[in-house]
């Protein structure tokens, strides 16, 4: 019995003092989310949302560390925010 006990109270100290790394993703929408919003809700710090070409209309809550990413990196922003450097990235 001391034994298990001593395993489990070497364990609990492995993770207490190094605690395993979650791996970074990559969620991809529309293909694992079908909205970005859902992608960023689902995702942990650090990890990458990678947005597929398309058109979303969508207002967006972010409340932690992400990467956004655009598959197409010709238009990324506010279609109807008006000219270059009023809205739109391109």
């Amino acid at each position: 019995m001391s034994k298990v006990i001593m395993v489990w109270l070497f364990l609990s100290a492995v993770f207490v003092l190094d605690p395993p790394v979650l791996a970074q993703r990559t969620l991809t929408v529309p293909d694992d989310h079908l909205t970005i919003q859902a992608a960023i809700d689902a995702a942990q710090p650090g990890d990458t949302v990678l947005i597929r070409a398309g058109r979303y209309t969508e207002a967006l809550t972010i409340t932690k560390s992400l990467r956004l990413v655009g598959e197409d990196r010709t238009r990324v922003g506010d279609p109807g925010a008006g000219p270059r450097g009023h809205g739109d990235t391109h």
